[in-house]
């Protein structure tokens, strides 16, 4: 390899590598290094550059999922219920964790396998959580393995940022063995003002330690309305961290509607647009054709009330349906769009 004009040197490595090589040799002073000093920082740069994956080996690795519910949720993944007070968050997650236990699909009621799940609720004293529970103990019936649901009552709160009771939350998701982990609300998890990034970074990065070996379903409120509006906003009360900290951030709304208040990191994950309240279990996921119905309407009703038929860019925006699923639902519906709104 030529190092300079009339300098060669032996250097093992690909011919592709050399330009790469020849320019990060040049932050070397290479005028004054021997030919033996820049013979060993070329090679040392080829050997560490042929070590950084390529997108070939990149593409060569499994990309399956790892499920802990298949389709909805797997491990690692971070989602963040939003909503106004007593819309029925915190009973939403007890379910779908009762459900996960029991090997039930929350989201389509079919058989899964059955995974523990460990609860810690930070709001809800002992008898109020001793009869929600019971409730969807009866609706799971013989499905019911107590040694699957595990749970940590703390309606006081629980500071996460205490560094006690962090090795004691990381001992018992390790002892629980939970590949779901529902922490309900987020804000009783640590002291401090809830607006503080610094705060947020630091909850969020002991969060991230716990995923490594499960998935978080937490529960967060929404802000009150600015001034002069009477519309709230849906996603989570306090730093902007927690906007950009989940894969999935959902809002549920007071007639059941599940809108994502950001885009979900994986677009390939098909949630319902509503829930129906009542039945065997206090929430009941609408089946994918019922759930594009609805989506079909909002859609519709948005056209009507702006006057203009919405790209499923806008759709995304303004209704927090993916933009994937409203093409599609518009492309489905291309004949159906009335003549004038």
């Amino acid at each position: 390899m030529e190092i300079s004009k009339g300098r060669y040197v032996e250097v093992w490595g690909l011919e592709s590598d050399v330009p790469a090589a020849l320019e990060n040799l040049k932050s070397h002073n290479i005028e004054q290094k021997s030919d033996a000093e820049a013979q060993r920082i070329l090679q040392d740069y080829c050997r560490e550059f042929r070590r950084m994956p390529s997108l070939d080996s990149f593409f060569g690795e499994d990309p399956a999922y790892e499920w802990v519910v298949p389709d909805m949720l797997e491990y690692g993944d971070r989602l963040v219920l939003t909503g106004t007070e007593g819309v029925g968050k915190s009973t939403l997650i007890r379910q779908w964790l009762m459900q996960i236990s029991c090997g039930i699909h929350p989201l389509t009621g079919q058989d899964i396998e059955p995974v523990p799940v460990l609860l810690v609720d930070l709001e809800n004293g002992k008898g109020q959580l001793q009869r929600e529970l019971s409730k969807l103990q009866k609706a799971a019936g013989n499905r019911f393995d107590p040694s699957m649901f595990r749970l940590i009552s703390k309606p006081e709160g629980w500071d996460l940022l205490d560094e006690d009771n962090q090795d004691r939350m990381r001992g018992l998701v390790e002892l629980s063995g939970a590949g779901i982990v529902g922490i309900s609300p987020l804000y009783k998890s640590f002291i401090g003002d809830e607006r503080d990034d610094e705060l947020a970074n630091r909850i969020t990065g002991f969060l991230n330690e716990l995923r490594e070996t499960c998935a978080l379903i937490t529960e967060a409120h929404t802000p009150h309305a600015a001034a002069g509006s009477h519309k709230r906003p849906q996603r989570p009360i306090g730093s902007s961290v927690w906007m950009r900290w989940p894969e999935f951030g959902l809002y549920l709304g007071n007639d059941g509607t599940l809108r994502h208040w950001r885009g979900a990191r994986d677009a390939d994950r098909e949630w319902p647009a509503k829930l129906n309240q009542g039945g065997k279990w206090p929430w009941t996921a609408l089946t994918p054709e019922r759930s594009e119905n609805v989506h079909w309407r909002r859609i519709k009703k948005l056209w009507e009330d702006t006057g203009t038929k919405p790209s499923a860019r806008v759709v995304e925006e303004k209704l927090g349906i993916k933009k994937s699923t409203a093409a599609r639902v518009i492309s489905d519906h291309q004949d159906d769009w009335p003549a004038t709104p």
